[in-house]
């Protein structure tokens, strides 16, 4: 899934739509686009949106979410109030757009959530705001539900926590790991992490991440986890620009505190590179699957590492 605009400059005001591609064989071939959510989808008659999107594989009931935001594309407004659409059936078919209530859900999500291993709870995690015409408030918080229905959001964590992503740890806490932005008043240059002991309900003190240099213009930095397993999988541009994508394993020392190992890191492309997303494939290709734009916003690019 990703963002498509026909526009010559596509920025965080332009309207867009949400497309999707898929694999069957762990990204050796893909199908042609198809577009999922229309700008013009779920608005005004005339208007157009400017669409981000998530999503989330509730792996109990094999359903995928796709979630965006219904902002109407103009020169100024905020409503980052969110809609989502579901499909039981990999993405061949997908069902109306539905409304999620302000007062539960709102906010600007990216890449992927999870389906926790133990509880069935469906998580993501989201910032505050959804276009850079919103007024300067960032922050993260996480969003949740049971039952597929009914979702509800945590409280905010500190400021200038803005994008994130999180995982589930061997032990069952989740773990928020966030591109530290304006706002923050610790130390900079660093990710900035989070632990959840109750699955997303509540989260502790924002600590800065010494082992993830990020310089603040990167990207929200993809994440994922094989959960039990206790392998952790990070990518994000190492560098002061857009550059470097890079890919970073981790792990959970003997503390329950989460460990990156800059010794295994592996440059995936040195060019000019920005947001991106990552997962544990299955099958037998195995191996962790890295999707991310290059070349200034003009490519996606899919890369297979091996842990």
């Amino acid at each position: 899934m990703w963002e498509s605009s026909n526009q010559t400059f596509c920025s965080d005001e332009s309207a867009s739509n949400i497309v999707m591609r898929r694999s069957e064989d762990s990204g050796k071939t893909w199908g042609e686009p198809v577009v999922v959510i229309g700008s013009d989808e779920g608005v005004g008659e005339g208007e157009h949106a400017e669409r981000h999107t998530w999503s989330i594989f509730d792996s109990v009931n094999e359903k995928v979410f796709l979630f965006t935001n219904r902002n109407v594309n103009g020169p100024t407004g905020c409503d980052c109030g969110v809609a989502y659409k579901t499909s039981a059936d990999g993405g061949d078919t997908w069902g109306d757009l539905i409304d999620l209530d302000e007062g539960d859900v709102y906010g600007m999500g990216l890449a992927h959530g999870i389906t926790h291993h133990t509880t069935g709870r469906m998580v993501g995690c989201m910032r505050k705001i959804c276009r850079n015409s919103c007024p300067p408030d960032y922050a993260s918080r996480s969003f949740y539900s049971d039952d597929g229905s009914t979702w509800v959001s945590s409280d905010f964590l500190h400021p200038g926590t803005t994008e994130c992503s999180l995982v589930e740890l061997s032990d069952g806490r989740l773990y928020l790991n966030s591109r530290p932005y304006k706002g923050w008043d610790g130390e900079l240059n660093r990710r900035l992490v989070s632990y959840s002991d109750d699955v997303g309900e509540s989260w502790g003190d924002v600590m800065v991440e010494e082992s993830l240099i990020d310089y603040g213009f990167a990207d929200q930095g993809g994440m994922a986890s094989d959960g039990p397993g206790g392998r952790l999988a990070f990518v994000h541009p190492y560098s002061e620009e857009r550059m470097n994508m890079t890919f970073y394993r981790g792990g959970m020392d003997e503390e329950g505190v989460v460990r990156w190992d800059n010794e295994t890191t592996e440059v995936i492309y040195g060019g000019e590179s920005e947001y991106s997303d990552v997962a544990f494939l299955g099958g037998e290709a195995g191996g962790i699957g890295v999707l991310f734009e290059r070349d200034a916003y003009d490519k996606i690019s899919f890369k297979v590492i091996e842990w």
